[in-house]
């Protein structure tokens, strides 16, 4: 096997990403499943309370992108290291994993707990502090990658890849991702990350003054 280093994370997100809103909005393929959810297993932020019955339970039919399904199978068949990062926590795999046919997969440790806290900053930290001297890309549907770069290093090694929430993950996302899991799997796919960060570095040394200014972590 290879060395941690050499071996990147995907932190996936839940919602928007895997498990999408309305079949007919995306056209695209989608797997449905009744879920029932738990009162006593449920997220206490970021998350709206559904309507719960007397024996403190939920049953929804919930909808999923199926390329998205396939295409975790895939990544887990070749050995990518795949992590949920989701606000749903630990219920990502209490509720979704086993009813779409995936392994119980690890996730950002813990779960929100600061209520003036942003979802994406918490995935940020989290996933920063999980994944640390390992590369890592953050697969979500509203994902800030100044914010995971100010926690995350090597920063040369830390992306992010943007989902539309009405589809979730399409071919063309995973063809990306795959693209920078190749590099990112290589010391010489490494070395051109860090190449194109030295000179994204540079681009934004030469931005005009009234743009905003560097993160000083960048240089970290």
């Amino acid at each position: 096997m290879k060395p941690d280093f050499l071996r990147p994370v995907v932190a996936l997100d839940m919602d928007g990403v895997v498990r999408i809103p309305r079949p007919e909005a995306g056209g695209v393929e989608v797997i449905s499943h009744e879920i029932t959810v738990r009162r006593d297993a449920y997220p206490r932020l970021f998350h709206s309370l559904p309507h719960w019955e007397r024996d403190g339970t939920n049953t929804e039919t919930d909808y999923f992108s199926a390329y998205a399904v396939r295409w975790i199978r895939s990544l887990l068949d070749r050995g990518v290291d795949v992590r949920w990062a989701t606000t749903w926590g630990p219920y990502a795999n209490t509720y979704f994993t086993e009813p779409l046919g995936l392994p119980h997969l690890p996730g950002t440790p813990g779960v929100p707990t600061i209520p003036y806290d942003t979802s994406a900053s918490w995935k940020a930290r989290s996933i920063g502090a999980d994944t640390r001297g390992r590369p890592v890309i953050w697969v979500d549907d509203h994902p800030r990658e100044e914010t995971l770069r100010q926690h995350h290093t090597p920063r040369a090694l830390t992306s992010t890849h943007r989902i539309n929430p009405v589809t979730g993950i399409t071919q063309t996302d995973a063809d990306a991702v795959d693209a920078w899991l190749a590099l990112a799997s290589t010391a010489a796919g490494q070395e051109d990350l860090r190449r194109a960060w030295r000179r994204e570095l540079a681009r934004r040394r030469r931005q005009p003054p009234d743009d905003p200014p560097i993160p000083y972590y960048a240089f970290v």
